[in-house]
């Protein structure tokens, strides 16, 4: 299974999905509002997602996680949270995904929320699930995770096809893409001459 996380020390989107890209579920997961202290608040958070990956019992569990722009001492909450996620998945493959990226497999890399959710209805139409999560942005947002990391997972996988092709395999490919080309450029010649000769005549 993938677990894909739009980390948010308010409120934190979560999305499943089989590992073939079957989607499964979407919701996200709500700090506790009277509790001022933020490191209060992420450590709610993570308990309630420890306790929903518990109760799921996965047998094979991948997390595709977005790592905000913003690390370090210019967003200790958020760092604290990420640290809190990669401690408790420690066990676990993370794979990160930068916002502009989850952005641009969707589309654009300059959407806004509302364009995520109406590209995600593009790319899974008539599915209630989707459409019930407009306005939880958070899940949303888990969901595209997902899905661009299916996207990138499928593109590496192209990728290592192609350099495992056996050299003489690419110059066979690339001998019958030549001799195509020539059989072409002779029937265009043939043709030509063709035409030639019947206004001579």
């Amino acid at each position: 299974m993938i677990l894909a996380i739009d980390p948010g020390t308010n409120k934190l989107g979560v999305a499943l999905f089989t590992n073939s890209s079957h989607f499964l579920v979407a919701f996200s997961i709500q700090a506790e509002s009277k509790s001022p202290n933020r490191r209060e608040r992420s450590v709610y958070i993570i308990k309630k997602l420890v306790d929903y990956v518990t109760e799921l019992q996965p047998e094979d569990l991948e997390i595709a996680l977005e790592e905000p722009l913003l690390r370090g001492n210019s967003n200790k909450a958020m760092e604290r949270l990420l640290g809190m996620i990669e401690f408790v998945f420690k066990n676990y493959l993370i794979h990160y995904y930068a916002p502009m990226t989850v952005k641009a497999a969707m589309g654009s890399g300059s959407f806004d929320k509302d364009q995520m959710y109406n590209a995600l209805i593009e790319v899974m139409p008539d599915n209630t699930r989707i459409e019930a999560l407009k306005g939880d942005y958070d899940a949303v947002d888990a969901v595209c995770i997902g899905l661009t990391h299916f996207k990138k997972q499928k593109e590496k996988l192209n990728d290592s096809t192609n350099k495992q092709l056996p050299n003489s395999t690419k110059t066979k490919k690339r001998r019958l893409k030549a001799k195509t080309t020539f059989s072409k450029n002779k029937k265009r010649i043939t043709r030509t001459s063709s035409c030639k000769k019947k206004r001579k005549k």
